[in-house]
């Protein structure tokens, strides 16, 4: 009950409280998973888990300190429901379109 009050009250704002992972984030895991299964793949995993370590700590990336705020489009409810209708009636002239 406590989750259930915690999601519901979530500030939207924020985005999505459920965070799903990319294909390429996938991928990556998958890849990382099976390269850990031989004593090579733990070894470079090691050395690059501790490069990764140092470079995180001792050299700052540009790009994360001069961050912008991607922007964000902002409509009213009825400007929203305006277009998916006219999305549907497109949707559905085109289907009789195709038909005849």
């Amino acid at each position: 009950m406590k989750a259930l009050v915690s999601q519901l009250s979530r500030d939207f704002d924020k985005g999505s409280s459920l965070q799903y992972l990319t294909e390429e984030e996938l991928r990556h895991r998958d890849n990382k998973a099976e390269s850990r299964k031989t004593i090579t793949g733990k070894l470079l995993g090691g050395v690059l888990n501790v490069l990764e370590k140092v470079s995180d700590k001792y050299i700052p990336k540009s790009e994360y300190y001069n961050y912008k705020e991607p922007v964000r489009a902002n409509a009213s409810v009825e400007k929203v429901t305006e277009n998916l209708v006219l999305e549907e009636e497109t949707a559905v002239i085109s289907m009789e379109h195709k038909k005849v």
